[in-house]
């Protein structure tokens, strides 16, 4: 008989499922056991040592905690007590340690608000970077200007790169709004010193960097005032309006010696381009995002029928017209240009102004926005330099014509002028004197207002209205009457200039005087002035060219000089002012 072999079935099997294992996960397991281990840990069963913070105590297992974190694996295994102790205190908020204790049991914890930062900071203790990572994310979200310096310090202090980064972004970009929260008052002489001097800084001009330092030192004077004199070297006073360097070197009792020292430095930085190479400091390299250029710019209309309308206009100061003769004598829209320093030429400003179709005696004053016209009736425009528009404003509540206007703070007064009829309007709730066609300005916080016509005559008298207490007062009159001219401020003075009588007169505030100067080379009758680049430039109204060039007044030597920019302005002048335009591009074509 012959044995036939029986293959072994089970061998085959065996090989069969060993060829095609597979891993087995389960995840319900995995969940279940955090479930156990959590429930174990709520009833107090087989834990071995409690967390302590305040009045909170968390019944826990080792094995759990060093698992989840380093902090807690370092200190039972280290030899120390807390290897053997059954009590550990935590240098954390209870609410805050009873969060952390659900994260590591559980891996979910609710952020807020109100718990993040305590979290961040238990996180950085017990080395919970899943964690710390996700509470960053969170705050992240939550950066904006009332925060932002808050954030950026927390940040830095925590190592939270992401969080430090966009914090510091919003300080930079939102640098306005970020300053006039209390956060600021906070940071440290050397943070604060790093905030500003940051290229990325965004501001329409220096102003509100300079004024934020002078109110950071201001908070606690006693202890910052010594620190002002280090922090005021990295503030670009150059790329400060010129009337807040004045104000602020008249008005600041904080300033040392130094101090003065640097707005000194602004003043020659501003007065004339072609000097600025002299004067290189790190105040005076612009931040990376500043478009701010000082520009002159003019107004007026379209030059048609020049001789009647310049005789016309000039008449003005000696009658008064009806309301039917303004109608027939009204100007083209107003057209704007402006002097390149670069190509030494008048160009066109982008800006359409074709719906100001004005009748004569409207006023122009300078804003912060851009410049803003009333009268000529009811109306008000504001020519929007930012925006590059014309924006309607509320209607002034009477018709009015030949007055003047000037801006303060956030406030523009309209001053003096005639009615419908020409009569005589107060302005400003009270004019003491009514006058028609007056020089008005600003200085400090009060309204001056020069000089007028009254009943055709021209008067002397000035009238000063503070603006604090909303009162008006009578100060020193003028030696001399100055018809036709124009008033500007400089220096913290007063200066009229021009006229038929080739005026120059400086009066000065704190004294309640006036002074004679050097009178101008020739007679300017219905004249703009402005000040520029340290000097006061004087120009009949009219065509601006090099047959009839502007004059400059410097108060430095008290002299006159002809000032002449080649190219011929092809428009009836009316105004002129210094005005920060701050998007260059867009300003020449």
């Amino acid at each position: 008989m012959i044995a036939i072999p029986v293959p072994d079935q089970s061998a085959k099997l065996a090989e069969s499922v060993t060829n095609t294992s597979e891993t087995f996960v389960d995840t319900t397991y995995r969940n279940d056991f955090m479930k156990c281990m959590d429930n174990l840990r709520r009833f107090a069963q087989y834990t071995d040592v409690t967390l302590l913070s305040g009045d909170v105590n968390m019944p826990c297992h080792r094995a759990v905690l060093a698992v989840a974190s380093e902090y807690f694996n370092a200190m039972f295994s280290c030899g120390l007590n807390e290897c053997t102790s059954s009590v550990v205190e935590l240098p954390m908020e209870p609410d805050t340690l009873s969060s952390i204790v659900e994260y590591v049991y559980t891996g979910e914890i609710e952020l807020t608000a109100e718990n993040v930062e305590s979290l961040v900071k238990a996180t950085d203790l017990l080395h919970l970077d899943t964690l710390k990572a996700a509470c960053d994310t969170f705050m992240l979200s939550h950066v904006e200007p009332a925060n932002c310096v808050g954030f950026y310090q927390f940040a830095k202090l925590y190592r939270i790169d992401q969080l430090q980064q966009k914090a510091r972004r919003v300080m930079c970009a939102e640098f306005n709004s970020v300053a006039r929260h209390a956060e600021l008052k906070q940071l440290t002489c050397d943070e604060l010193i790093d905030w500003i001097k940051d290229d990325d800084v965004v501001v329409e001009n220096e102003d509100i960097v300079c004024e934020s330092v002078l109110d950071w030192v201001r908070y606690d004077v006693d202890n910052r005032r010594s620190s002002l004199e280090t922090i005021l070297q990295y503030v670009r006073l150059p790329y400060c309006t010129t009337n807040y360097l004045w104000h602020t070197k008249d008005t600041c009792d904080l300033l040392t010696p130094k101090c003065r020292e640097y707005i000194d430095e602004a003043f020659k930085f501003q007065a004339d381009t072609t000097q600025q190479q002299q004067v290189h400091s790190c105040r005076t390299v612009p931040r990376a995002n500043c478009r701010m250029k000082s520009c002159l710019v003019v107004f007026g209309t379209q030059n048609r029928n020049h001789n009647a309308m310049g005789v016309v206009y000039s008449n003005v100061v000696k009658k008064h017209l009806t309301h039917k003769d303004r109608q027939q004598l009204r100007y083209k829209p107003l057209i704007s240009c402006c002097y390149n320093e670069d190509s030494k030429r008048w160009e066109n400003l982008m800006v359409d102004f074709r719906q100001a179709q004005e009748e004569m005696g409207f006023s122009l004053c300078c804003m912060d926005k851009g410049v803003l016209q009333t009268g000529g009736g009811n109306n008000c425009w504001l020519l929007n330099f930012a925006t590059k528009t014309q924006d309607a404003m509320p209607r002034l509540t009477s018709a009015r014509y030949h007055h003047g206007s000037v801006s303060l703070g956030n406030r523009v007064y309209v001053v003096g002028g005639t009615g419908l009829e020409g009569d005589p309007l107060p302005s400003v709730e009270y004019l003491p004197v009514p006058v028609v066609s007056p020089m008005v300005v600003a200085c400090t916080n009060k309204v001056y207002v020069v000089g007028g016509m009254q009943q055709g005559d021209p008067v002397c008298c000035t009238q000063i209205f503070d603006t604090t207490w909303g009162l008006w007062r009578t100060g020193s009159d003028m030696p001399e009457p100055c018809t036709g001219g124009a008033a500007v401020v400089l220096n913290s003075a007063i200066y009229v200039v021009g006229g038929d009588n080739r005026t120059c007169l400086r009066y000065k505030p704190s004294s309640n005087s006036w002074e004679k100067l050097s009178p101008p080379r020739r007679p300017h009758s219905e004249i703009m002035a402005v000040v520029w680049r340290g000097s006061i430039l004087v120009a009949t109204r009219g065509t601006i060219s090099s047959a009839l060039p502007c004059e400059r007044y410097s108060p430095s030597t008290d002299s006159w000089s002809d000032w002449i920019a080649p190219g011929d302005l092809e428009m009836l002048c009316h105004s002129m002012f210094s005005v920060d335009l701050y998007d260059m591009t867009w300003v020449f074509h």
